[in-house]
């Protein structure tokens, strides 16, 4: 069932039955049609291995089901692994792309080869740049890398943006990862597998020695900490046990996983399982807490067991669940929760765009036509200045298709701003590229054709993409010859006869221009910018320029302008 993102030295050898595949595929098929609740029973004592057949259609087909969404399986595109080259751009062993809101601690990649994990880094990455709002989420990349096992890279992609999209379902916030992980403790006190002292500072652990209860007492945060650290360990599980999880993760969702963690937590304390590799001293005296990656990667459960052991599991609801959080949330720690249970990949921070924290009634309507909310937010989050993100909303300013084709008009739309920074897009008459600029300034126009504008500024590309910006060629650099130059801080011009943003080199088109009849549009490449032709589609190129060292302008039609200032939040 694996795809070739799996390395084959490690795949399981195994011989079925195709009649027992053809009774099973029927039976998954007609508990799909009969409902949830027999499906979801269906899928609890299903408990097949990793490379059992059905498992190459499983899972796209319990998503379908859960989540009405329409995915292909089919042996041609099983192996459709193939991503060009210009997508892997900045995959690499150095770079960050792919692990912007992973943990460090929660980097798994299974049975994938090379390519495979390539892969996996490439549509996190692409779900970075096109979700900016999303800013630590540790469940995608183990998810991600189980589902590049048995999907194509295009079903996996879908499969985890539609469960992003479920409330509740993935993690997606330090604060809810931080009450994921101490909630199994206060889920394992209403489930009565754990008991407070009346201080409340001490953990009392329950087990059964020779039919009699015995009780050790712990320091709570020592407890604590190892019992927070549960939602790490869950994906140490031995991937037959893992992907069993998961089939009932996709139907049920998060409380799958407390099951298991409470399932181990109570063989744990128990002492009555021997456990490989792990050196017990349990003699029908108190032992010592073990709660860590060994008890995990040697479960002493089969995946059948583990999976019966969970579902039997009595007193635990979504109510319990609910509680458990809510407990959490007036709980007073005494260790670093940050330090101790966050570990982010990107430990820079990620800027947020705030409009995407304002509740649904108070959000402003998506500004432009030109390019959807997330292809503006992943711009606004490229500002260097943070109040742009975290303090302002973007508004429409001018749009050519409702104020018609007039420099002068836009001119004056852009006198009434609040803010003189605004973004300017523009859209070919193919509609195939979308092109446009952080401006730091008023678009005014100047009686004498000088640049103003500051360091701010930048050009981007949006279409076709992937979403490309260029940046001032003196942001960050410490040369002063570069960031003095006069070549190279050519911002922003206006005039009459149109506007203009990174000059130009030798005799060919600035970074980006528009004409005063806001049809015609040229670009090249800049000093200021250090950026290329930001036009990449042939079928744009109304007219190429040679410039200076064989770099390539251009002149295309514009289809469409917009301006987009920003106000206060």
């Amino acid at each position: 069932p694996f795809t070739d993102l799996v390395e084959s030295s490690s795949l399981e050898k195994g011989v079925y039955d195709g009649n027992e595949i053809a009774v099973l595929q029927s039976l998954l098929d007609k508990n799909s049609k009969s409902g949830y609740a027999k499906l979801k029973i269906f899928i609890r004592n299903l408990n097949l291995p990793p490379a059992h057949p059905i498992r190459k259609s499983l899972w796209l087909q319990l998503l379908s089901t859960k989540y009405s969404i329409k995915l292909q399986v089919s042996d041609s595109n099983i192996n459709g692994n193939n991503i060009s080259a210009t997508s892997f751009m900045d995959i690499d062993g150095l770079s960050l792309a792919g692990y912007e809101f992973s943990d460090q601690m929660l980097l798994p990649t299974f049975l994938l080869n090379t390519h495979g994990q390539k892969c996996l880094r490439t549509i996190l990455h692409n779900i970075f740049i096109e979700r900016p709002q999303l800013v630590y989420a540790p469940q995608l990349w183990p998810l991600t890398a189980l589902f590049l096992h048995y999907m194509p890279i295009s079903n996996a992609c879908k499969c985890i943006l539609t469960l992003l999209d479920q409330p509740g379902v993935l993690i997606q916030t330090k604060s809810d990862w931080k009450e994921h992980c101490l909630s199994l403790e206060q889920l394992a006190y209403l489930c009565n597998l754990l008991r407070r002292d009346k201080a409340k500072h001490l953990i009392s652990l329950v087990f059964k020695s020779n039919e009699s209860n015995v009780r050790t007492v712990y320091d709570a945060n020592v407890g604590r900490l190892q019992l927070a650290r549960w939602c790490l360990l869950i994906w140490l599980l031995p991937i037959e046990h893992l992907v069993c999880l998961v089939d009932s993760f996709i139907l049920e969702g998060p409380k799958v996983f407390y099951r298991a963690g409470l399932v181990i937590l109570k063989a744990s304390l128990s002492g009555k399982y021997p456990l490989s590799g792990i050196q017990s001293n349990f003699n029908g005296s108190p032992r010592d807490f073990l709660y860590d990656e060994e008890i995990f990667k040697h479960t002493p459960f089969t995946p059948s067991k583990l999976m019966r052991k969970m579902f039997s599991l009595r007193g635990l609801s979504r109510r319990k669940i609910v509680q458990s959080v809510k407990n959490v949330q007036s709980l007073q720690v005494n260790f670093d929760m940050e330090k101790e249970l966050i570990h982010p990949c990107n430990k820079s921070g990620k800027n947020t765009f705030a409009a995407y924290l304002l509740d649904d009634n108070e959000k402003p309507p998506h500004p432009s036509e030109c390019i959807s909310s997330n292809e503006l937010a992943s711009i606004i989050t490229s500002i260097e200045d943070r109040k742009f993100s975290y303090l302002f909303k973007p508004y429409l300013v001018f749009s050519s298709n409702v104020d018609g084709n007039s420099l002068r008009t836009f001119y004056t739309k852009a006198a009434e701003t609040e803010n003189p920074a605004t973004i300017l897009l523009v859209r070919s008459s193919s509609k195939s590229s979308i092109v446009g600029a952080f401006c730091s300034d008023r678009w005014q126009p100047r009686v004498e054709s000088t640049y103003y504008g500051n360091g701010l500024c930048f050009l981007f590309r949006i279409k076709p993409g992937p979403f490309v910006i260029y940046r001032w060629i003196g942001s960050g650099s410490t040369d002063e010859e570069i960031t003095h130059s006069i070549q190279c801080q050519r911002f922003q011009q206006a005039s009459n006869n149109g506007i203009e943003l990174g000059g130009s080199i030798s005799n060919g088109p600035p970074g980006l221009s528009l004409d005063s009849c806001l049809t015609l549009a040229s670009s090249g490449p800049t000093l200021t910018f250090s950026n290329p032709c930001l036009i990449t589609d042939p079928a744009d190129l109304t007219q190429t320029i040679r410039c200076e060292n064989g770099q390539i302008g251009c002149i295309f039609t514009v289809g469409l302008v917009e301006l987009i200032g920003f106000r206060d939040l």
